[in-house]
């Protein structure tokens, strides 16, 4: 008879004496790894993980016992370490926290963490807002009328226990969902409906009663107007034929940051479409000598380009601007080059000749700044803000002060031949 060379007295004991023997079958090799690891860490395992390896420690019962393990089957219903409790209950609550010293109600969703629902954890991460916070194994997410109805609308059948208020909360919801023309705010056959007075008024001010020569102007602004509904269907028609294929494109954009390619659209193209939009005022990028401005869908095109320097970038595209705001004082170009080349003298030549050196007011259009230089603190200090930034040239990378700017714009372009998407947060027009 084998003698035991150890004294094992508990269920840890055990596992540890499996994983490191030469009899461990390879299919439990990752979960006693898991179970070793924890149990080195002094941690305690939990009731189910209790039950799961007094299981599998039983099936190496014949090797146990040829190695003179006979009574293991009362020594593993002792553990080394005290059984861990599990709050395994599931909930969704409200909560209110501060903020900045404002209130804000969040949807609390609590649960256990399991394989079965790692694709709800997937879920909740998508909505826009969620936090986690691991000490509390709870998932928090905005509380708003689309986030009520996307949760319970998973978890309802999930055996979770859900407050009555946001149950009736979701009762309302799913109305809502079942109804939407009657309770989504938007344009319907051109009227606004499902709108606050106050809301209609500033819109009938801003563009006029909804018509096919303004509709494109409720679609661009759509998110600041709060307005969900259109009639797409119709719609689409309409646009691309009054204003082109482009014109849809930006409209039906799913990011305020977007990515024109130069070899598919002229550049005039894009300030066309920024004009017709009337998104000045206009905050205007330049690429620096190394990085050339493509004069042409041609020339975009082709790998090879003429040497071309900033001075002729400034001026093709003034020459497009100011056919579209002749007023010298509408553009201004608030940076200079250092005048050691001679093109350099040219570019700042240029700028006086053409009466680009105006201050900036609230009344400026177009400020041109440089992608390698500080955003002069006049344009700061003056309180001007963009309703559009055009990035151009192919370096994505811009000053800090620039990238200020893009978060309060509306809507942000970068006129490129390529861009990486996954790591820039811009879509493909």
């Amino acid at each position: 008879m084998n003698k035991t060379s150890e004294n094992l007295t508990t269920l840890e004991a055990y596992v540890e004496y499996i994983h490191r023997s030469e009899f461990l079958k390879k299919g439990d090799t990752k979960l006693f790894d898991s179970i070793v690891a924890q149990i080195k860490k002094q941690l305690g395992l939990t009731d189910r993980q209790v039950a799961l390896m007094q299981r599998k420690v039983g099936e190496y019962n014949e090797l146990l016992k040829s190695h003179g393990y006979f009574h293991y089957e009362d020594h593993i219903k002792v553990t080394t370490f005290p059984i861990r409790n599990i709050d395994r209950s599931k909930k969704i609550t409200v909560a209110e926290m501060d903020e900045y010293g404002h209130k804000h109600l969040w949807l609390a969703i609590k649960f256990p963490f399991s394989n079965r629902m790692i694709k709800h954890i997937e879920f909740i991460k998508k909505l826009q807002g969620s936090e986690y916070y691991m000490a509390e194994k709870t998932h928090y997410v905005p509380f708003s009328e689309q986030n009520v109805y996307k949760v319970i609308s998973r978890f309802k059948d999930l055996g979770f226990d859900i407050e009555d208020n946001i149950l009736k909360f979701y009762d309302k919801t799913v109305e809502y969902a079942s109804n939407p023309s009657m309770y989504e705010p938007g344009i319907y056959d051109y009227e606004l409906r499902n709108v606050s007075k106050v809301n209609k008024q500033y819109c009938l001010s801003k563009y006029g009663e909804p018509a096919k020569h303004n509709i494109h102007l409720y679609l661009d602004n759509a998110e600041e107007l709060g307005l969900v509904h259109f009639d797409w269907s119709d719609l689409q028609k309409h646009i691309e034929h009054q204003h082109g294929n482009m014109m849809y494109r930006f409209l039906t954009r799913t990011n305020k940051n977007v990515h024109v390619p130069s070899t598919d659209y002229s550049l005039n193209e894009v300030i066309d479409t920024l004009h017709t939009l009337d998104r000045w005022p206009l905050m205007l990028v330049m690429p620096s000598d190394n990085n050339k401005l493509p004069m042409s869908l041609e020339e975009a095109r082709n790998a090879e380009k003429k040497e071309t320097h900033e001075c002729d970038s400034l001026a093709f595209v003034h020459y497009m601007i100011k056919q579209l705001l002749p007023n010298p004082t509408d553009m201004t170009v608030l940076y200079r080059r250092d005048n050691n080349m001679i093109w350099d003298k040219e570019f700042n030549n240029y700028v006086a000749r053409e009466q680009l050196n105006s201050p900036v007011t609230k009344d400026t259009k177009v400020v041109v700044v440089s992608n390698t230089k500080k955003v002069p603190k006049p344009l700061i200090a003056s309180g001007w803000l963009p309703k559009s930034i055009l990035l151009l040239g192919d370096t994505f990378f811009t000053n800090r002060t620039v990238s200020i700017y893009k978060e309060s714009s509306g809507l942000n372009i970068h006129y490129c031949k390529q861009l990486l998407y996954n790591n820039t947060g811009f879509c493909r027009l």
